[in-house]
């Protein structure tokens, strides 16, 4: 394989990191901003010795261009909202639903890339996205989005989409000019500086909770967010920001696989059609697209 196929295949890996989400999510008790503030203080924890210790890093902090450091502070903000809205969504609507409208991200970013970037997608690629689209829609229908507010976590979710799309974009931008590990640190920090204030404006506790949420944003941190968030920062160095969103479009695929493993949700027959339709679609799309 060559270096574009690998790293199409690392970046696809992170779609399995971020579909443990949901499932942390389930498990949680607390406020979905408690959660955010959290995960991405413990993420943002674990990144500090790694960043600060060394030199190269902590020289590309000094020297870190306002413009840069500005559109990293603007995109941990698109951050914090993404998961404020997504993890309501998750808990409101069904899992299926809420992953489904998210997954819709693929299109913001393909009409932003065009007018920020200038980022053209094939005839054929664009076919692939509405493909593996399509295969997300058929593993949803069969999910009716249980609970009394399916209206307002579905358009939650579409919030969750669009503050997803901005924080791809705005990455896309950060990652031509800093690392990996740099870049991350410094959105996760904002991230939880967001929803610390949230919680502080809103008067909500931010201790006092069940033991478990911390064993659930433990996982979060490092399973979501530094095997899945992270591994699509890297990505966007090599590829545009539509590329990176159709392969998270595999996330239906493996939520699916999870159900069956925590919570016994056996796939009917056009559920797995449909993953099968999304796999097809994403090889289709990265097949023909350009990095």
């Amino acid at each position: 394989m060559n270096n574009t196929t690998i790293r199409k295949l690392i970046v696809l890996s992170g779609t399995v990191g971020i579909s443990f989400a949901a499932i942390f999510i389930r498990f949680s008790t607390a406020p979905a901003p408690v959660l955010v503030l959290y995960r991405m203080t413990i993420t943002a924890l674990l990144l500090t010795v790694p960043t600060l210790m060394k030199k190269e890093h902590r020289e590309e902090l000094q020297t870190l261009d306002r413009h840069v450091l500005l559109c990293c502070i603007v995109s941990g903000i698109f951050l914090a909202v993404h998961f404020f809205s997504y993890f309501s969504a998750v808990r409101a609507t069904s899992v299926a639903s809420a992953v489904l409208l998210t997954d819709a991200e693929v299109f913001f970013t393909g009409i932003a890339g065009y007018l920020m970037f200038g980022e053209r997608i094939s005839p054929r690629s664009i076919i692939g996205i509405f493909i593996a689209f399509a295969g997300c829609i058929m593993v949803a229908v069969n999910d009716a989005g249980g609970g009394s507010h399916m209206l307002k976590g579905d358009l939650l979710a579409i919030v969750a989409s669009v503050s997803m799309a901005g924080y791809t974009m705005m990455g896309r931008i950060c990652r031509q000019h800093i690392s990996t590990t740099l870049y991350t640190w410094i959105i996760y920090l904002v991230t939880a500086c967001v929803a610390f204030t949230v919680l502080k404006a809103s008067g909500t506790p931010v201790l006092g909770y069940e033991p478990v949420n911390w064993l659930t944003t433990l996982g979060m941190a490092v399973v979501s967010t530094l095997l899945g968030h992270n591994i699509f920062s890297w990505g966007l160095k090599y590829f545009n920001a539509a590329t990176v969103s159709t392969i998270k479009l595999a996330e239906p695929v493996f939520s699916a696989l999870l159900a069956v493993l925590f919570f016994g949700e056996i796939p009917t027959p056009l559920a797995l059609l449909g993953s099968a339709v999304i796999i097809f679609g994403i090889w289709w799309y990265l097949r023909w697209c350009e990095a």
